[in-house]
């Protein structure tokens, strides 16, 4: 299931009176206990850090979403921008944006990951499985869903200091055409925010 097709499903869901609190979800991966942090830290050895943000840019009925992927040495293994044509709310964004984290980390051949951002309430809602009757309920069953791919999956929670390459690539979003994909590098343009996220590693 990919970001694009989630909106109308949600819809068509919503009209067919579909309950989908009691849906049951199986093969869960290990989660661990969401943590937080204010700057940001590298992974484990054995496990990869994929960074999501959304951004809303409601005069241009957009929304965009950036994802950044990186190894315990912080080298940025792929990177991601991608404009969604219409306006999300927040938390809806959000978790649109973790699903997509989720998928590109599974494009990239990664099944072992911590999976960070900056809403907390979204971050707990998808380390507890548990949509509730949240508005957002739909999307984090489908994130749910995409997580079942992972051998190994843990939620941590950061703040904007530790999540600005992640941001800086949802913010651009807004003047790309679609999606665009950087392997092993991310924009030149917010290459600065990376450097000085690095150096804080050294």
């Amino acid at each position: 299931m990919t970001v694009q097709s989630i909106w109308p499903q949600r819809n068509q869901l919503r009209l067919q009176g579909i309950d989908l609190k009691n849906t049951k979800l199986s093969c869960q991966p290990e989660t661990l206990t969401a943590t937080a942090s204010h700057s940001w830290s590298p992974p484990p050895p054995d496990l990869f850090k994929i960074n999501y943000d959304g951004a809303v840019f409601e005069e241009a009925n957009q929304s965009g979403i950036g994802v950044v992927i990186r190894n315990t040495q912080g080298l940025v293994i792929s990177s991601l921008t991608r404009q969604l044509p219409q306006v999300y709310q927040v938390f809806e964004i959000e978790v649109l944006a973790a699903i997509q984290a989720l998928e590109f980390g599974l494009e990239v051949g990664i099944d072992q990951a911590i999976v960070e951002g900056e809403l907390e309430i979204v971050v707990k809602a998808l380390a507890s499985k548990d949509s509730g009757l949240a508005s957002f309920g739909l999307l984090v069953k489908v994130a749910n869903v995409c997580a079942t791919s992972y051998s190994r999956l843990a939620y941590s929670h950061t703040r904007r200091e530790g999540n600005k390459v992640a941001h800086s690539l949802a913010r651009l979003a807004v003047s790309i055409s679609n999606y665009v994909v950087w392997m092993e590098n991310v924009l030149p343009h917010i290459y600065h925010v990376f450097q000085a996220n690095k150096a804080i590693l050294s």
